[in-house]
């Protein structure tokens, strides 16, 4: 690669994988066959859109630099099943697939998963920043993207990719993690479940969103006619700075310390003095489950 066009393509955060048996373990990895169709975002010369095309039906490869067409030109005179769009693919509608794989550049990791966050498709295989590997996958997650990812997908350390195996290399490390999408009625722990109802509202305030996302968490346990006022009031009284915003217009910080909340709310408070209609059965004993 020249080293002005090195240059160039490095001021875009676009680092080529050469690692062609990197490559191979990333399709290997996504389980591609012949029935998927895959969006790949930033083919960059073609290495990765070639070991996809192999296994796949049909590659969709989104490319926002013009100047790498001749080298995907060759690849799609190799392999008919691959389609290039020259595009933006934050701000394009995408197009349908059922499993993403691709090296994207580290800087659209956080606007790209959010846009998947919406997004209807079986498995994606993306190569990210280590950094965001790890606070995705290990630990407790501690900003909005973190979060959200746990809330929207069953995440998955898979391999590390080391900063050589790159051209231009990037300055920190990689790393490929699994996206594997979840339904909100599989997410068991309660502070995750109400993120989630909570940015499935993201155009409303956090008190009516937040009304909405215990009520719903109630309904999955079985208490249909659970009142949601006492929970409202006592989460107003101890976050007063935060229920009037709406809630994708917290900020990295405020989401945080929402989550960080709900993860230290003991349960039973939400639930104290409420009695099931009919009165028959201790209220205790029919939310259990939540206790």
């Amino acid at each position: 690669m020249p080293d002005d066009f090195k240059k160039s393509v490095g001021s875009l955060n676009q680092h080529f994988l050469t690692d062609h048996s990197l490559l191979e373990k990333m399709v290997m990895l996504a389980e591609v066959d012949s029935t998927d169709i895959v969006l790949e975002i930033g083919p960059g010369q073609g290495n990765l859109t070639r070991a996809i095309a192999k296994a796949a039906g049909k590659v969709v490869a989104i490319e926002l630099d013009r100047r790498l067409a001749s080298d995907l030109q060759q690849v799609q005179g190799q392999y008919p099943n691959v389609a290039v769009i020259y595009g933006n693919a934050l701000e394009m509608k995408l197009p349908p697939f059922t499993k993403l794989v691709a090296n994207i550049p580290f800087n659209i990791t956080e606007p790209l998963i959010m846009r998947l966050l919406q997004e209807k498709f079986g498995a994606g295989v993306l190569l990210v920043g280590q950094h965001f590997a790890r606070e995705c996958c290990y630990g407790r997650p501690h900003t909005r993207l973190g979060l959200l990812s746990n809330a929207y997908f069953r995440t998955d350390y898979l391999l590390d990719v080391p900063s050589e195996s790159f051209e231009p290399p990037p300055s920190t490390d990689g790393a490929v993690v699994g996206l594997y999408p979840t339904s909100k009625r599989e997410i068991e722990r309660f502070p995750l479940y109400i993120v989630r109802c909570l940015w499935d509202q993201k155009g409303r305030i956090v008190r009516d969103a937040l009304s909405a996302a215990i009520h719903q968490y109630a309904y999955k346990k079985g208490a249909s006619d659970f009142n949601v006022g006492h929970p409202i009031c006592m989460i107003a009284e101890d976050l007063p700075n935060l229920m009037g915003i709406r809630v994708d217009k917290l900020s990295n910080n405020q989401f945080e310390e929402l989550y960080r909340y709900l993860t230290h709310v003991k349960l039973k408070r939400i639930f104290h003095g409420h009695k099931p209609r009919g009165g028959a059965q201790n209220w205790r004993t029919q939310y259990a489950a939540f206790l």
